[in-house]
């Protein structure tokens, strides 16, 4: 089904007049889920934080505060993403890399990026068979944890990959992770999607 977007474009951020990730871009720093990176610029092509992703996702959900600052041995509880990655540990958004970490610095993933976006928006509903991952040639390279969320949001119209692969572990850009976020608030179940 068509997808369709209502929003005015007006370019915030010198970087994004032509880009084709604009319109989600303009719509989240409108609601003040996302920032740009100073001097003016968003950067869409640079490589994400997975803390930054993460004070998106809380940023999103109204900045609720989490009931403690100490659920991974890794982030300071005086960090600027320190209640936004409590939060999404305490909701189950995200478990960490392991050990006790959460390795808030790190790039962010593709796969990574679906299964936090899975967990925050669409944890109720039911999973979809794995089978949808078999039109990508590189199905095989979806790590475990990340099935699930691939699977749905794959079902769901939110990612189709590129080049008949999905990239699993390659990074994910700030462009392209405006346009998840964006299409994961604004999902609605007639696969009709209303921006701003």
């Amino acid at each position: 089904m068509k997808k369709t977007y209502k929003t005015d474009i007006y370019c915030t951020f010198s970087d994004i007049r032509a880009h084709w990730s604009s319109r989600y871009i303009e719509s989240l720093y409108r609601e003040g889920i996302i920032t740009g990176t100073g001097n003016g610029k968003f950067s869409p092509n640079e490589r994400l934080k997975r803390c930054d992703f993460v004070v998106m996702l809380w940023r999103a959900m109204g900045k609720p505060e989490p009931q403690s600052l100490e659920g991974f041995s890794d982030v300071q509880s005086n960090a600027y993403y320190a209640a936004a990655v409590n939060w999404a540990c305490e909701q189950g958004v995200t478990k960490g890399t392991g050990n006790g970490k959460f390795s808030p610095t790190g790039t962010l993933t593709r796969e990574q990026a679906f299964t936090l976006i899975y967990r925050a928006y669409f944890y109720d509903r039911e999973a979809a068979d794995d089978s949808v991952l078999e039109r990508f040639s590189d199905a095989d390279s979806v790590s475990k944890f990340a099935v699930k969320a691939a699977s749905s949001l794959v079902d769901m119209g939110i990612i189709s990959g590129s080049g008949g692969k999905l990239d699993p572990k390659s990074m994910i850009s700030r462009a392209q992770i405006a346009k998840l976020l964006c299409e994961s608030i604004y999902y609605d179940y007639n696969s009709s999607i209303a921006v701003g």
